[in-house]
């Protein structure tokens, strides 16, 4: 098992319920097990912390191999729009591992919902 994480982007609207569920399956595409505890950042460029999570807050194993990432929309509706970098780290076979990083985008929300004005 290779320690060089994999790369992928993910966009997120304002006000979105942000889910991303994906599998880890190795080079002979069996699945790898993960295993709690996991972590993600999200960072701007200066390293500051936008958002983090971990398998207590937005990070679920529902079955071997498989990772569920959310962020609920009332909290998505308080990101700023930018670009920003994220990194995952998950257990598997005892070793702490950086399953993913890659760029976390956050596009404004057009749509408000009834009742709120933008200044």
């Amino acid at each position: 098992m290779s320690d060089v994480a994999g790369n992928a982007n993910f966009i997120c609207d304002q006000g979105e319920h942000w889910v991303k569920y994906f599998q880890w399956r190795d080079s002979r595409d069996e699945f790898v097990v993960v295993e709690p505890p996991a972590t993600m950042q999200i960072r701007d460029p200066r390293r500051k912390m936008l958002y983090e999570m971990d398998d207590f807050s937005g990070i679920q194993f529902p079955r071997d191999g498989d990772l569920l990432l959310e962020i609920a929309d009332n909290v998505t509706a308080g990101f700023f729009p930018g670009q920003y970098e994220y990194d995952l780290f998950v257990y598997s076979s005892g070793r702490r591992v950086r399953l993913l990083e890659g760029n976390f985008t956050v596009r404004e929300r057009i749509s408000l919902p009834s009742g709120i004005n933008r200044p």
